[in-house]
């Protein structure tokens, strides 16, 4: 009998699978926020920057599929920044979209970050 803690994973687990598409949510919830922050009279840079915001986040997730060890700890790292930072930020928006959307955000990231720090997903990253 074979022990299953030496068990190499052919698959992807669900765990992070999971947490790809949290953080796939996470990245399109920013750029709602983008979108309702952009200065309209400025739309061609705010386009590019979006653009560009949009193909690093793609890069980002295609690291973390490609089984980046590196790239799962700056995830990790960068949500625990964020759920710092909110006690700082969240006093600041004072619109409610903006506060609706940084929440769903954080709590996103929280999770998947959660889910990346899982046995399997720790087995799976290496």
């Amino acid at each position: 009998m074979s022990n299953t803690s030496e068990v190499s994973i052919d698959r992807i687990p669900d765990q992070v699978t999971t947490a790809l598409y949290l953080l796939g949510v996470q990245y399109f919830l920013g750029a709602v926020r983008r979108a309702l922050q952009t200065n309209w009279l400025y739309l061609p840079q705010e386009q590019v920057k979006t653009a560009f915001f949009a193909v690093v986040c793609a890069l980002f997730l295609y690291g973390l599929y490609r089984c980046l060890n590196w790239l799962r700890w700056i995830t990790i790292a960068y949500t625990a920044f964020q759920v710092l930072a909110m006690l700082v930020v969240f006093p600041r928006i004072h619109d409610a979209a903006q506060l609706v959307l940084s929440c769903a955000s954080i709590i996103l990231g929280l999770a998947a970050s959660v889910l990346l720090c899982l046995p399997k997903a720790r087995q799976w990253y290496g």
